[in-house]
This record gives structure tokens, sequence and C-alpha cells, in this order.
């Protein structure tokens, strides 16, 4: 694929990268860049391994444009932004690591491209931006003023994806604490966050939506007139459609959190009966300091405990909603 004295050329989408003995020029309109050879082989990645495959005598890919090595599955945009990091300057790697400069997609542009060919030390370099930008935005200090970097479905999904491709972990979490500030109060959130607990194996997070506080409307996607219009995710006046596994899971876990709000409210003998029975106390026994009988406590504890439930704090807040019915109680 590579000849001393000879040309290789890379094609990526429509742009043709060409290696002229020892360097790299990319063919694109309105412009020519230099990429030296041996900048890709520096480290062990896959570039080195590409350069010292052996010849053969006949015409092989890589010796002219009309028979180039195809990059399949890559961006031009997205290999240039990784070439980028080949040549930028001490002073624009410092200008990039600024929270107020950080450019969310073109870090992982370059993360992506250089898990891809093995470039450990570029990737650990541009997820490093991404989670400290990530930090940032959910503890932002008092003169952070960035460009907003709205992590809605897509980029949450993106986030992820090349957080679990790279091994950091830590991003993911941090994606999910940006949600969680807007998935009780919006469906797009609350659906973000259980896609990506149903994708990546967290069943407590893919539980994160039935504590939406606002009305739950759903469709299925499966019900829709054909040709289908909306995808999984996308909401219009009938409210978010989700597939029928995720619907029939949203409305059984309804059903059981109905269930256990009546199980911990419904009657004086129930767990939150127990918890607070005593410590709310006032019959006689508690008066004179001694251990109160079940019988005298609950004369007391059943009329303050139904008047607690049927307060208006409490019954204007969704049956979904247990915390937040606890916590007004």
């Amino acid at each position: 694929y590579y000849k001393e004295d000879g040309d290789c050329v890379l094609l990526v989408e429509n742009i043709l990268f060409k290696v002229i003995f020892s360097f790299f020029t990319l063919l694109a309109p309105f412009h020519v860049k230099q990429v030296h050879r041996h900048v890709l082989t520096r480290e062990e990645s896959s570039f080195s391994y590409l350069f010292a495959l052996p010849q053969r005598e006949t015409r092989i890919d890589g010796t002219s444009d009309e028979h180039p090595i195809i990059l399949s599955g890559d961006s031009a945009v997205k290999f240039a932004h990784f070439l980028w990091t080949c040549y930028a300057l001490p002073t624009q790697f410092a200008a990039r690591c600024n929270p107020l400069n950080v450019d969310i997609n073109t870090s992982l542009d370059i993360a992506e491209v250089a898990n891809k060919y093995a470039v450990e030390d570029t990737q650990n370099w541009a997820m490093g931006l991404v989670q400290t930008y990530l930090k940032i935005k959910c503890n932002p200090p008092y003169l952070f003023n960035g460009a907003d970097y709205d992590v809605d479905l897509a980029n949450a999904f993106r986030l992820c994806e090349i957080a679990q491709l790279c091994e950091k972990r830590k991003i993911i979490e941090l994606v999910l604490e940006l949600l969680a500030t807007k998935w009780d109060t919006c469906l797009r959130y609350a659906y973000a966050a259980m896609a990506i607990g149903d994708k990546y194996g967290l069943p407590c997070l893919a539980a994160l939506i039935h504590f939406v506080r606002q009305p739950l409307k759903m469709t299925p996607v499966e019900l829709q007139p054909q040709p289908a219009r909306w995808k999984e995710g996308e909401m219009d006046e009938n409210g978010i459609y989700l597939s029928f596994p995720q619907h029939y899971r949203i409305l059984h876990g309804q059903v059981k959190i109905g269930q256990a709000w009546h199980e911990l409210a419904g009657s004086n003998e129930s767990i939150m009966g127990s918890l607070f029975r005593h410590a709310t106390c006032r019959c006689d026994s508690y008066n004179s300091r001694q251990f109160c009988s079940k019988a005298s406590c609950s004369v007391t504890w059943l009329p303050r405990w139904q008047r607690a439930l049927e307060a208006p704090s409490v019954v204007v807040v969704s049956p979904m909603d247990v915390i937040e019915r606890l916590k007004m109680v």
C-alpha cells in the first residue's frame, strides 16, 4: 500500500488524502493541506501498519487517484478535524482547552477517528476536553458564560456512544446528570434518559420516566397510519411516540407505582404508619414519657395521618410522583 518512491492515495468520502514521499496532501476545493507520514505513524496507530504492508507486483489500491485506498465509514470533515491535532500549535491547543472555547462536536469527531485508528493519546485528550466541559455544565462557575450546549436526544446519544467506545464511563454519568435537571419537566429529556438506560443496561435510569411531573401522553409508533410519519422519541400534540414495549413498560410501571402509594399510605398498619406513628404521637403515654401502646397510639395517629393525606398540597401532586407526595406529607 505504500512505496518509498511513489504515492499512496486515501479516499475519505469525496476527498483524496495523498501521501507523496513523506507527507500527505489534502486535495480539496480551494485549499491544499500537507500532512507528513511520520506524524501519523509516530504512535502505535493503525497507520503504521497500513504503510508497512507487503507489496505486490500488480497494480494495487493506493497507487493512484483512480485507485485509492478507501477509508470506509469515515467522514472527510471528521478526518480533517483529526488531522488538525497533528499540526496545531501549542497556542492553538491552549485555546482549544479553554472551557469557553470547547467545541464538543469537533472534540467528539477527533475522539471517534482517533479511537478507530488506535491513536490513544489524541483520543484521551479529546475526551478529556468533553469531560471537563460537561463538569462545568453540571456545576457552572459564577463567571462561566460559554456557548450553551443543548444535551438533546441526538447529542446525548452521540456523547454516550463515543464515551462507551472510548471506555469513558464518567462521561455517561455526566450526561445523565445534565438530563436529570430537565427530565422531570420535559418528555423529550425523559425519553432520552429512558432510551440511554435501555441501550446501556441501566434499569434504574430507564424507570425515571415514571417520575415526569407533567401529564404523560403516549402514542405507540406502531399505531400510526401508513406511511409512518413519526419515530420513537418524537413529539406532537398527541404526546410522545414510543414503541409498544416501551409503552407497555411505562403503563405497567404506573400501575405498580399507584399500588405502591396505596400500600404506603392506605392503612394505619402501613409502612408509613410504622415509621411516623411514634414519631408524631401525642398520646398520654408520650406525654408521660412512657412507651405508648399500639392501641393508644393509633387513636391519635389515624385521624392525623388521614388529614395529612387529604391536604391540598398532597392532592394536587400527581399520583405517579410518590416521592413528592411523601415530601408534602
